[in-house]
């Protein structure tokens, strides 16, 4: 007799197999360790709210503060507030009195919220800032990341330098986890050349999900590169757009673009044997962003990488404030909502794979 077989009967880990499948990288390896630390990883993830996604609220007309963001992380359950030093022209960080941001850190943590502050450099002076304004709030982390504008020969040994400085003069007890972001313009080899010389625990980094993208990287295997050394994490998707022989990033909203969050998350949250390697998952949500390719196949050996900004956010043109406003608050939402499904579905599937790992040794 002919046996016929039941479509709707795949496996869960059949399942999770696929939601973590990426085209042209060798899958997950799924044993019942990695399954178990998946279900206890995807739990109780620790996710914070960034100040990016309310790049308008928190501009000139969009009237927000720092309060407003710790009001956020703490409406929607999240662990904190990462919060760029100078996100706001009048009412973040930076801008506030000390006696308002002590105020801000005792708030913070009667919630029971953590503040981490991050700066778009690693220049002394810029460092010697960030330290006061995280010192005020009790924050536990900093990132940074160098924006030297130079060949790649000059700018990695006065990142170097920063980072030795920062900790001889600015941090010699270690108080603060310090995170350098890949930020579109190193590559994953140079960052950790940078990790192996300066050789500090209390020195990482942070992995954003899009930024190798300027340099030609794919997620994945730029992960696969900065693992070791990875302690947080920026999320957001991206549309990966060709870009005069390299390639750029325009962001969009989680789960539209190009990147694969799905298995990017599982890798992350499964840092570290026995305690989680990754301490804080910032949602960043970045829709209409755009950076530029920074470097190309056909570079020179030692590339010369132009001067530029701290990040930017252009307003869609024609379109009213009000609009932009409303549209950054709900992708700021929608993103919470989508990770935390992408991760309970993750849970789920982890936990009924062990399930039939365990049935079938029965």
């Amino acid at each position: 007799m002919l046996k016929l077989t039941n479509p709707s009967a795949e496996t869960a880990q059949s399942r999770l197999e696929n939601l973590l499948a990426v085209e042209n990288v060798s899958p997950l390896k799924l044993d019942t360790p990695t399954l178990r630390r998946l279900v206890e990883r995807t739990e109780d993830a620790p996710l914070f709210t960034h100040s990016y996604p309310f790049y308008f609220h928190i501009g000139p007309k969009g009237g927000w503060g720092a309060d407003d963001l710790l009001t956020f992380a703490a409406e929607y359950g999240l662990k904190g507030v990462k919060c760029h030093l100078n996100a706001s022209d009048s009412g973040t960080l930076v801008h506030l009195s000390p006696e308002k941001r002590i105020a801000l850190g005792a708030r913070t943590r009667e919630l029971g919220l953590q503040w981490h502050v991050e700066v778009s450099s690693t220049e002394f002076n810029d460092l010697a800032q960030v330290v006061t304004v995280a010192s005020d709030l009790q924050a536990e982390s900093i990132r940074c990341y160098p924006r030297y504008s130079g060949h790649v020969s000059t700018i990695l040994p006065r990142a170097i330098e920063d980072l030795r400085r920062f900790r001889r003069e600015l941090d010699p007890e270690s108080r603060f986890h310090l995170t350098v972001e890949q930020h579109e313009d190193l590559t994953s080899i140079e960052l950790v050349q940078l990790m192996e010389t300066i050789d500090d625990a209390h020195i990482n980094l942070l992995f954003d999900t899009t930024n190798m993208i300027n340099v030609g990287e794919q997620p994945v295997q730029a992960l696969h590169v900065q693992a070791p050394w990875v302690t947080e994490v920026h999320v957001k998707d991206a549309r990966i757009l060709p870009d005069r022989g390299g390639w750029a990033q325009l962001c969009c909203r989680s789960g539209t673009g190009d990147i694969p969050l799905a298995r990017l998350l599982a890798e992350l949250l499964l840092l570290g044997q026995h305690e989680p390697q990754v301490r804080a998952i910032a949602l960043e949500e970045e829709v209409n962003y755009f950076a530029p390719a920074y470097r190309f196949p056909n570079d020179p050996k030692d590339p010369f990488i132009p001067p530029r900004t701290a990040s930017k956010t252009a307003p869609l043109p024609s379109v009213p404030m009000p609009v932009i406003l409303a549209d950054e608050f709900r992708h700021a939402k929608d993103q919470v909502v989508w990770v935390r499904d992408l991760l309970s579905k993750m849970h789920f599937l982890a936990k009924e794979a062990l399930s039939e790992q365990n049935a079938s040794l029965g």
